[in-house]
């Protein structure tokens, strides 16, 4: 599994999670539930245009909509003690998604640091 994927799917399970957390575990008295699952699922929607449009900068929009879930999930975690493994879930899933959107460059900064310490110096 690439990392592209593994992001994608990571925030594809956030989604999900919210669905069921919203609808089945946690379902709101006043409004809907689908409005909480709605409002759930925005800042997932850059994520999901840059990868139906095929863009290389897809795992990074899915990044950056992970920050916004892996705050909900510690703001859940200390506000909620009924929900506490929900919470819990969506700041590893958030914390997986983070890191392999972020793998890609890592690993190209960490390979370059290599060859530069394995390329003999130059004389100038």
């Amino acid at each position: 599994m690439t990392a592209r994927t593994l992001s994608l799917t990571a925030l594809a399970a956030i989604v999900l999670l919210h669905a069921v957390w919203w609808t089945l575990l946690a379902a709101p008295s006043r409004v809907p539930a689908m409005v909480p699952v709605l409002l759930a699922c925005v800042p997932a929607v850059p994520a999901a245009i840059a990868t139906l449009r095929g863009s290389r900068l897809a795992p990074i929009w899915a990044g950056c909509a992970s920050l916004l879930y892996f705050c909900h999930g510690v703001a859940e975690l200390f506000a909620a003690p009924a929900s506490t493994l929900q919470a819990a879930l969506e700041v590893g899933l958030a914390l997986l998604c983070i890191g392999a959107a972020g793998w890609p460059g890592l690993r190209m900064k960490l390979s370059r640091a290599t060859a530069s310490l394995t390329s003999p110096p130059t004389d100038r």
